[in-house]
């Protein structure tokens, strides 16, 4: 549906991705708002769990579809392609300082980003804007706040550049290689 927000998980389905989560709030945003989509490509343990999940909370192939994974080179598409990406793990503690490629592939295609747990990765949201972080317990809160992101364009062109500006500025290869070369330089004089 043109003008749909595409709300995208591109990534493992394993246990610790907690990917079950954003069923439930695609079956929260069914009932709110069914013009908002959601889409889930990857391969894991957890993929026919998440598919069943999907059929049992009555989401399945209405606002929410399902991909086995996309090759790499399709993977630029699929995010511009998108309103925001996900990036979710169960909620444990340990797992909060995760460095997930889906967040840094979503940066680089300017794309904001939701996560639902607190670490490092959520304080950078936090900080800069660039997305939406949500409560890990709470699918229906989780739903609300990310309505309401999407609702507002201004908030969504502030996140969108706020991505853009992160993946460009913090952490641009060449400025991080170059980093990495310093650190090495100096540890080789010590």
């Amino acid at each position: 549906m043109k003008g749909s927000a595409l709300v995208t998980y591109a990534g493992t389905l394993g246990k610790v991705n907690g990917v079950g989560y954003l069923v439930d709030i695609a079956a929260d945003m069914l009932k709110s708002d069914p013009s908002v989509r959601f889409f889930i490509a990857g391969l894991g343990q957890e993929w026919e769990c998440v598919r069943e999940r999907a059929r049992a909370a009555g989401v399945w192939e209405r606002n929410l579809w399902m991909s086995r994974a996309l090759p790499k080179r399709q993977m630029p598409g699929l995010l511009s392609a998108s309103t925001v990406s996900v990036s979710t793990v169960i909620d444990v503690p340990e797992l909060w300082n995760n460095s997930a490629n889906k967040f840094f592939e979503a940066l680089a295609a300017g794309r904001p980003m939701l996560v639902n747990h607190q670490g490092w990765l959520a304080e950078l949201i936090q900080k800069t804007g660039a997305g939406l972080v949500v409560p890990s317990g709470d699918p229906a809160a989780a739903a609300g706040l990310l309505r309401g992101f999407l609702a507002d364009k201004e908030r969504m062109a502030r996140a969108r550049d706020a991505a853009a500006h992160l993946a460009d500025h913090d952490f641009n290869r060449e400025r991080l290689f170059s980093q990495l070369v310093g650190i090495l330089e100096s540890a080789g004089r010590a």
